[in-house]
């Protein structure tokens, strides 16, 4: 059967790194292009406070080609939906690419309604199994931001594994599917080789969305060469 060509939304997390190995293995997608939310000036996933250079490393890892979509820091909805539109039409109507894979991260752009196919791999499955198959499949990852609303800044910097899960309040998603927290990959069978970061020092941030201010810790992530 003939692989279905597929842009995949890539935040460089548990999330996308699952939904892009189950769309290889399970919906025999054949990804494209991986598509990246970057927030300008700071250049870097906005409340994942992921740096740009770090999501360009994972896709040279796994040789797939990397297209930012570009939106300013304080960026609304609309913005955010115009801006995917515009990166997502060059591919559907020269290329003929009809499917984009979703990840199934906190907040729903509505992706470029009408225009293409939206498969989510993840959805309807319960996280504390998708925790399981992350590390069963030997995905590596570390915690790089926590939402202060709900867990404190002395997690972050942490491995995202089975410990890191035990420590969790009961209420909280085990993939921090409601925004919780957000995480790095950083090796596992996507990858051709492990990348190697290290958690450097801990930061606090304020972020306003919608006119509701929310408070995030992070940690820099650091290349070991």
């Amino acid at each position: 059967m003939k692989r279905r060509q597929a842009l995949v939304e890539w935040n460089g997390d548990i999330l996308s790194a699952l939904a892009l190995y189950d769309a290889k293995r399970q919906h025999n997608m054949h990804p494209v292009t991986l598509l990246t939310p970057i927030a300008q000036p700071a250049n870097q996933i906005a409340t994942h406070g992921l740096p740009a250079h770090l999501i360009e490393r994972q896709a040279m890892s796994m040789g797939i080609p990397l297209q930012a979509v570009y939106h300013s820091e304080d960026a609304n909805a609309p913005e955010k939906l115009e801006r995917w539109n515009a990166t997502i039409k060059p591919y559907r109507h020269s290329v003929g690419i009809e499917w984009l894979v979703r990840n199934g991260s906190p907040g729903n752009l509505m992706h470029a309604q009408g225009s293409i196919q939206l498969l989510n791999p993840l959805a309807g499955q319960e996280s504390a199994r998708l925790a399981d198959r992350f590390w069963a499949a030997g995905f590596k990852a570390l915690v790089t931001t926590i939402n202060a609303s709900w867990l404190e800044g002395d997690l972050v910097g942490l491995e995202f594994n089975e410990d890191f899960i035990r420590m969790l309040p009961q209420g909280v998603d085990p993939c921090g599917r409601n925004g919780e927290f957000y995480t790095y990959v950083y090796d596992g069978p996507l990858f051709r080789h492990q990348i190697p970061v290290v958690a450097g020092d801990r930061f606090f941030k304020r972020w306003s969305f919608s006119e509701k201010l929310q408070a995030y810790w992070y940690v820099g992530l650091e290349l070991d060469q």
